[in-house]
């Protein structure tokens, strides 16, 4: 798999890690400690969105066709359905309802094994899909304004980060 140089202009080295280790064939598990242990990300959602403005455009590449892919996705499939499900053509209506049917048992299913969270906080999707949309749109807007990233307090190219992400 090589060392921790090949990721290291990486600020989501973690989720780099975690899919060089899927293509080196190794198997990942998820350990919960529900009971015995409480990590909470950041304090607020302010400090969550400037937390993903180093990591968001990087988890996509550092490509426009990327996040428009993943703003397209997310708006299609996670806020799109629940308006569209009153819509008086029937068939539009049910493939909502499936959709959201879907992501909500799925949202169940791992919810469950990960989270003491409510499985009925699927309803919010909607809202947390457009916050998920803006945060990518805002992490890409300031990496191409500032010319790259601040990192542990450190500014990284753009163009730096593009040429190591190549180098993956």
């Amino acid at each position: 798999m090589g060392t921790h140089k090949k990721i290291k202009m990486r600020p989501d080295d973690d989720l780099q890690l975690g899919m060089k280790l899927k293509r080196a064939g190794y198997r990942q598990r998820i350990a919960t400690a529900l009971e015995l242990i409480e990590v909470e990300w950041y304090d607020s959602l302010k400090e969550a969105l400037i937390g993903l403005e180093k990591n968001t455009f990087a988890g996509l590449n550092y490509r426009i066709s990327m996040v428009i892919f993943a703003v397209v996705g997310t708006f299609v499939s996670h806020v799109l359905p629940f308006f569209t499900i009153f819509m008086p053509d029937r068939n539009i209506s049910l493939l909502s309802f499936a959709n959201i049917l879907a992501i909500g048992l799925l949202y169940w299913m791992i919810i469950k094994k990960m989270t003491r969270f409510s499985p009925f906080m699927f309803l919010v999707f909607p809202l947390t899909g457009l916050i998920f949309i803006y945060s990518i749109i805002k992490a890409s807007f300031l990496t191409f304004k500032r010319g790259g990233i601040v990192w542990r307090g450190t500014k990284y190219k753009l163009s730096e980060l593009r040429k190591m992400n190549r180098a993956d």
